[in-house]
């Protein structure tokens, strides 16, 4: 139970500050929308078929700066058929090309190129639920393969920017942000599921 709330006590409690109340209350909107998983959620799964195994990140924003609206998540997968790479899944809301990523590292810029194939689109329908309504949108999204090392690299450093290319311009956020649904939080436990580098 929450302490500070009612209409009596006009929070009082001084440790229930927005920042603290902000994860609490995304995940209860989550929660009420039904949302199978989080983003920056991680799996593991294991092909029956071969018994290939992937750890796949659900992507998680990136962080827009000040009180903006990101429009960018980053997710993606590891395999063990190809252990040493990593498949980054850039998305953003809207319908759109995605022609390229960059990625600065505390000041040092990778660029990537696609990894085949075109820019995968889906409509995420809207809901009501007791919170109120929520439109459907469309996402785009497309895939970069990079080092393994890269991604460690993103996840220790302390300025991260991704730079996602676009057919009629480009969008930026910020990588290196560790709250709740942002992209960073995932990406560590996915690292952690791998072990340490070999």
């Amino acid at each position: 139970m929450l302490v500070g709330l009612g209409p009596s006590h006009r929070w009082q409690n001084k440790a229930l500050t927005m920042k603290t109340m902000l994860p609490i209350f995304i995940l209860a909107l989550l929660a009420g929308a039904g949302c199978e998983t989080l983003p920056g959620h991680v799996g593991v799964t294991t092909a029956k078929l071969d018994g290939e195994r992937q750890v796949h990140v659900d992507p998680g924003w990136l962080h827009a700066g000040g009180l903006k609206i990101s429009t960018i998540k980053l997710g993606g997968f590891w395999s063990d058929r190809r252990p040493d790479e990593f498949v980054l899944e850039a998305v953003v809301l809207g319908v759109d090309n995605i022609e390229g990523l960059k990625i600065g590292i505390d000041g040092r810029v990778s660029e990537f190129k696609p990894a085949g194939g075109f820019t995968a689109y889906e409509y995420k329908p809207g809901y009501y639920e007791q919170f109120g309504s929520y439109a459907g949108h469309s996402e785009s999204a497309r895939r970069f393969v990079v080092p393994l090392d890269f991604v460690r690299a993103m996840v220790a450093g302390k300025k991260v920017i991704v730079r996602v290319s676009l057919s009629r311009g480009y969008l930026e956020g910020e990588f290196a942000f560790d709250q709740i649904t942002f992209a960073r939080p995932g990406f560590r436990k996915a690292l952690a599921k791998l072990g340490p580098p070999s």
